[in-house]
């Protein structure tokens, strides 16, 4: 979590930044009968999801984020990644690590470089020198 925090500002523990009241990517392929009414509605309302047809609703999104969401890598345009990530936590995509920390750790006091002991140290843990 740390490392997804610092490194592209995912899973970070915030009192400023409020999470959406329900999720509604969560158990959508069964809305109907596994959400609560207080959950249809709210969803329906800010997330244009869960809506049941007599349900109307004078907000639209920008995109679908639950279309094609188990592809969003590499199906979804670099917009819809974005405007999904930042509104429902979904289609982020995460960078790899600079250094794969696991690579050569047997050795790592003379194998590893300064700047990969400093960077596996400040992010994984390892290779800290005491």
């Amino acid at each position: 979590k740390e490392w997804c925090c610092t490194n592209a500002n995912r899973g970070c523990l915030s009192t400023t930044t409020t999470s959406p009241l329900f999720d509604c990517v969560a158990g959508f392929d069964n809305w109907q009968t596994g959400w609560s009414p207080e959950k249809k509605e709210w969803c329906c309302t800010n997330a244009n999801r869960g809506c049941s047809s007599t349900t109307t609703t004078t907000t639209s999104q920008q995109f679908d984020c639950v279309a094609g969401a188990n592809n969003a890598a590499e199906g979804w345009s670099e917009a819809k990644k974005s405007w999904c990530c930042l509104s429902f936590d979904v289609g982020c995509v995460v960078p790899p690590p600079v250094h794969d920390c696991a690579a050569g750790f047997d050795n790592w006091h003379l194998g590893w470089s300064g700047a990969k002991k400093a960077w596996c140290c400040q992010h994984e843990g390892r290779g800290c020198v005491i």
